[in-house]
């Protein structure tokens, strides 16, 4: 498991570091360096599998630019590290500006790679950039045995379509399974969790023979309904469906990645997806999310501290603040947190305040 990661002259954290537990949340006001971490993590991956000059824009995930727009601009020296812990043992990078102008890499100048036996696995990666309603999905260009649905869940339609029998761990089985008895596969757990964060909805995801494409489609869980095209059916079921397909198509030991995953969600579906996320945590896949939704950070507090099924000591919460402070927020076993920074999820408190005095002038 990663353990931590420090970081200094990239972007702009001029220096950081971030411990991570079973499940990270990352929150933050905006341009306060989130994301940052997340495409750190990216680059030291490509450092640690051994490449000696780390694209800045081919990966999914890193569009970055020239490596001077990744030197933290209060800098003092030419150079960006990333050191990063994995059970116990820690690896840093150092990574160089070139002299070619102009530079869409970072050269590595130090170590060697990172051991195959020490290697850790980032397994998915999903964007805040997510696609929004598309009748079909092209294929993975990967291929194999690994459910892929592409940092934009561009290839969404398709993992469901090739992977739709695959059985899916119990932990991550939605919570009405045996009463429902629901199958135990990929498929039909998918369309139960989107149905809990969205409304009640079936799901056909079909490949098209000799076309390398499939086909999406929506309907309500009636027997008179039609089968309707995305489009039709609004942004927040297609922009979390990749979420739960790459969750449940996960495998343990790995790393999953999102960034804001409650992106055109209801409040009520926010608070669902972060009781999700602590089930995907506890069944051993590494869970970091970027977010900057109050429902999910609460989802989370109520499953971990309720439901029993990650210990809320294997959660961190870290923010971000405008001056460039980070905090670290742990959840107590009644589900209350360890503090509560300026600018920490409290606008409600301020608007409700706001309000109050209006209804004073009456």
């Amino acid at each position: 498991m990663i353990e931590s990661i420090g970081i200094r002259n990239f972007k702009a954290l001029r220096e950081a570091s971030v411990t991570f537990r079973k499940l990270t949340l990352l929150t933050g006001v905006n341009s306060s360096g989130k994301s940052s971490i997340l495409q750190a993590l990216l680059l030291a991956d490509d450092a640690a599998a051994g490449s000696s000059r780390l694209q800045l824009n081919d990966r999914p995930g890193l569009a970055l630019g020239e490596a001077l727009d990744v030197l933290c601009r209060r800098a003092e020296e030419r150079d960006v590290e990333l050191s990063v812990t994995v059970d116990g043992v820690r690896d840093t990078y150092r990574l160089g500006i070139p002299s070619e102008d102009p530079a869409l890499v970072l050269e590595l100048l130090e170590p060697a790679p990172v051991p195959q036996e020490r290697r850790w696995h980032i397994g998915s990666y999903l964007g805040a950039e997510r696609l929004g309603p598309r009748d079909v999905s092209g294929v993975a260009p990967a291929g194999g045995n690994e459910v892929e649905v592409g940092a934009r869940g561009e290839y969404t339609t398709y993992a469901l379509a090739r992977f739709e029998r695959q059985p899916v761990a119990e932990l991550l089985q939605h919570p009405t399974t045996s009463e429902r008895n629901l199958s135990p596969t990929l498929g039909a757990q998918a369309e139960a969790w989107l149905s809990s964060m969205t409304r009640p909805v079936q799901v056909s995801a079909s490949l098209i023979p000799g076309a390398s494409v499939a086909v999406l489609r929506f309907r309500e869980p009636v027997v008179t309904a039609e089968w309707t095209r995305p489009a039709n059916v609004g942004f927040g079921l297609t922009c979390v469906l990749p979420i739960i397909v790459a969750a449940l198509g996960s495998q343990a030991p790995s790393l999953l990645m999102v960034e804001n995953p409650e992106a055109h969600l209801h409040p009520r579906g926010q608070s669902e997806i972060g009781k999700f996320l602590v089930r995907l945590a506890a069944s051993g896949v590494q869970t970091l999310v970027e977010t900057h939704s109050d429902h999910v950070v609460n989802g989370v507090r109520i499953a971990a501290a309720g439901e029993g099924i990650l210990s809320p000591e294997e959660v961190a919460i870290h923010f971000l603040a405008d001056d460039g402070t980070l905090s670290e927020i742990s959840i107590g076993r009644s589900g209350g947190l360890s503090a509560w920074p300026t600018g920490f999820f409290d606008q409600a408190e301020h608007d409700l305040a706001e309000v109050s005095r209006i209804r004073r002038r009456g």
